[in-house]
């Protein structure tokens, strides 16, 4: 996945994610776990990715792996991928990345709101495979203009 060189204003950095976040890669719960009973915790698969934030469809007691308020969904794979979504408390599927912003550097907002900005460039350099994919690799090579968090929060 490629970006094109992204121009920086004045007093800004321009950051790889691999500095900024901790990343949890997705992985599915053993099947017979899963219910629709509201039975232990929301479990979120790119069939759940909403607007803004995922659904809770489906829940887990035995979750995996785990994203949470503050985080920042993304889909790496398939039809969806460079979907995202603002994180909730839940247990994460193996299409689903959580990026985890490490907030006395990057505010969730602004990492959302730039990522929202790459889809189109992020589903463009999978076109021509059979399933797209993003890689953990491909999410800590990108780089994001970091300007100052009162700045951040403001954007």
């Amino acid at each position: 996945m490629s970006q094109e060189q992204i121009q920086v204003p004045k007093g800004w950095e321009l950051e790889s994610l691999e500095n900024l976040i901790e990343l949890i890669m997705g992985q599915a719960p053993p099947g017979d776990s899963y219910n629709y009973d509201n039975a232990g915790t929301t479990f979120v698969k790119v069939g759940e990715f909403g607007e803004i934030f995922p659904g809770k469809k489906v829940w887990t007691t035995k979750p995996l792996k785990l994203a949470k308020v503050g985080d920042v969904l993304l889909c790496v794979v398939g039809a969806t991928t460079g979907k995202i979504n603002l994180g909730i408390d839940c247990a994460i599927g193996r299409s689903v990345s959580s990026l985890r912003p490490n907030t006395s550097k990057l505010l969730q907002k602004y990492l959302y709101y730039f990522l929202s900005t790459q889809i189109k460039k992020i589903r463009s350099s999978q076109q021509g495979s059979a399933q797209g994919i993003i890689t953990k690799t491909d999410i800590f090579k990108m780089k994001i203009p970091l300007p100052p968090l009162p700045i951040q929060k403001k954007i």
